[in-house]
């Protein structure tokens, strides 16, 4: 599998500052998780957002972690994406992929960011243990330091939700949930925000594992061409019609 993992990062030399929960940056734990496939690494201070149309072309599956800064993806990169999902590529929303331009631009969904301050604690409730993308985690999923968009949201009806999630303060909204575009498969995980402890739990990884897994784009049928009669069974009609 060719794996592109995209983060919204921006290293120290140009203003960035690595998550505290994270130093050795967030794609760089993501990569480890897949070490036996072949992972591509693109962060948005990169030309073209490290998302180039060779890279795009090349990729079964993309990973779009984002928080923040949504709005300074090029539109062009962001057309791309959305363009290569319609044609199979399979992608999964993390942190506040949601509110990113690809993302939008595939649901229709007019971004609704939130102030990412790591300020809460999060459960996250399996609805649909039978689904693959929750296949061997928990029915339940511990997160401290992350955030919450609480519904009502604008956000598309999803074809599947998988989880839901709540705060301590009483907000609750969706998760974890998928749709299909095109020849495209979407896994949106609305949890693993910038300070978010999120990728250090191993439930949570497994859970982007399956995502991913889920996501791959579908293996083509062989093409059967068609076998003549046996001549066995011309000899049976031409012996009883006379053809």
């Amino acid at each position: 599998m060719q794996l592109t993992i995209f983060n919204e990062y921006f290293s120290p030399s140009v203003g960035g500052k690595p998550p505290k929960n994270a130093p050795e940056s967030i794609h760089t734990l993501l990569a480890g998780c897949f070490a036996e496939d072949t992972v591509c690494v693109a962060t948005q201070e990169m030309p073209e957002n490290g998302l180039t149309q060779d890279i795009l072309d090349k990729t079964d599956v993309l990973i779009w972690r984002s928080s923040v800064r949504n709005e300074y993806v090029l539109d062009s990169i962001a057309e791309k994406v959305a363009s290569r999902v319609l044609q199979g590529m399979g992608i999964v929303f993390l942190g506040q992929g949601y509110a990113s331009k690809p993302f939008g631009l595939l649901t229709g969904y007019t971004p609704q960011a939130a102030t990412d301050d790591g300020s809460e604690s999060l459960k996250l409730i399996c609805i649909d243990p039978l689904h693959p993308v929750a296949s061997g985690i928990p029915s339940s999923i511990r997160i401290e330091h992350d955030f919450i968009v609480a519904e009502p949201t604008s956000v598309a009806l999803p074809e599947c939700l998988i989880y839901l999630e709540g705060s301590r303060g009483g907000d609750a909204a969706r998760a974890v949930f998928t749709y299909t575009r095109g020849k495209g498969k979407i896994v949106c995980i609305a949890a693993g925000g910038d300070r978010s402890d999120a990728y250090r739990n191993p439930a949570f990884l497994q859970l982007i594992k399956n995502a991913v897994a889920w996501s791959m784009p579908s293996v083509a049928e062989p093409i059967v061409t068609a076998k003549e009669e046996p001549a066995v069974k011309k000899s049976f009609f031409k012996r009883f019609y006379g053809k």
